[in-house]
């Protein structure tokens, strides 16, 4: 799979406070392609007082990335370790989302993000889109399901009535992210 040509979304950038999900998550999340185990990744999401923080790493192949990031209401910071080094990048808030390649439990954030038009940016690259983000309502166990949309790729997001990610699909790269 070639994951330079493949954004999805990582997380958010802005900040509700008094958001609806959870104030803590951990887990693993399994990632398919066309049906066959391509990685995992290994997630802790936790909100306090001034914002979030979120840390995971990302298992694709021989490779593995660690990803740590303190989302706050004036900006957000990301230091992202792999076989390549260590980096960190620093993004202003302002109503934007993160997008990346390789993580994906920054959708555990994305049930709190309200529907419309968005700001998108790449943290390793930097590059900013439009994007677009579509509340789809309640799914009938109770929980959630959002849609969005990036560069032309559609994501699809589930959540449990707790507001915890379940589940992505991103249809045009049968790509599929689950919650172990």
């Amino acid at each position: 799979m070639n994951r330079s040509k493949l954004l999805l979304l990582i997380g958010l950038a802005k900040i509700s406070l008094a958001a609806q999900g959870p104030s803590s998550d951990a887990g693993t999340l399994v990632v398919r392609q066309a049906g066959a185990v391509v990685g995992h990744e290994d997630f802790q999401v936790r909100r306090d007082g001034s914002g979030w923080t979120l840390s995971t790493t990302s298992y694709w192949g021989a490779s593995s990335t660690v990803i740590l990031a303190v989302l706050t209401p004036r900006r957000v910071t990301i230091r992202v370790s792999g076989s390549g080094g260590e980096r960190a990048r620093e993004l202003p808030v302002g109503g934007t989302l993160i997008v990346d390649d390789s993580a994906f439990a920054f959708l555990a954030l994305a049930v709190d993000y309200p529907a419309g038009a968005t700001r998108i940016a790449n943290p390793r690259t930097g590059a900013r889109m439009d994007g677009t983000i579509v509340d789809r309502g309640v799914t009938p166990d109770g929980g959630r399901h959002v849609e969005v949309e990036v560069g032309g790729v559609v994501v699809q997001v589930w959540y449990d009535r707790d507001g915890r990610l379940l589940r992505a699909h991103i249809p045009s790269r049968d790509l599929e992210v689950t919650r172990q």
